[in-house]
């Protein structure tokens, strides 16, 4: 049997998915990956080997990742003409992201990287804009509104993946 691990889920044509496939059956173990980064086939002659190059390629996509959510978030501090705002990551279970008025910063949870990029792009509007509006008012969302006029529609799909905070 074929086996499937899903590294970077996202079902936007702008940053396609990117999966390894990989099948073990008596010797014989193959590795296949495709996405944007690399197309690669491999044979390995252990278990061991094959789940070493699985890690490290693992490891390659994740900081492709968070380099493409890091552009992104650089993108809208222009936007939103706050340059001197730092963008962390960190571990949550609740929350994709939170904004910290007081400490100039953003923090994401690293569970961000398993859903599309359109839904990140709406986590970093609304975190954005509680510099202007600390609070979840009428106002806050017309200003989300104004960066992101789908938002409800993203904020309905982002839902759906709340079981990657777990």
């Amino acid at each position: 049997d074929e086996n499937r691990v899903e590294c970077f889920n996202s079902n936007d044509i702008d940053n396609p998915k990117y999966h390894f496939f990989y099948s073990i059956r008596d010797d014989d173990i193959k590795i296949s990956a495709y996405g944007n980064i690399k197309q690669s086939t491999w044979c390995f002659p252990t278990k061991e080997l094959a789940q070493q190059c699985i890690d490290k390629y693992k490891d390659e996509l994740i900081e492709y990742a968070f380099n493409e959510i890091i552009k992104l978030f650089d993108s809208y501090k222009n936007i939103f003409k706050r340059n001197d705002t730092v963008l962390k990551f960190r571990k949550m279970k609740t929350r994709w992201g939170v904004c910290y008025l007081n400490k100039n910063a953003i923090s994401l949870t690293k569970s961000i990287i398993h859903i599309p990029l359109e839904l990140i792009e709406y986590v970093i509007i609304h975190e954005f804009c509680h510099f202007k509006h600390p609070n979840h008012s009428k106002d806050f969302y017309k200003e989300v509104e104004l960066y992101c006029f789908d938002y409800k529609k993203r904020v309905k799909k982002l839902k759906s993946y709340s079981y990657v905070l777990r």
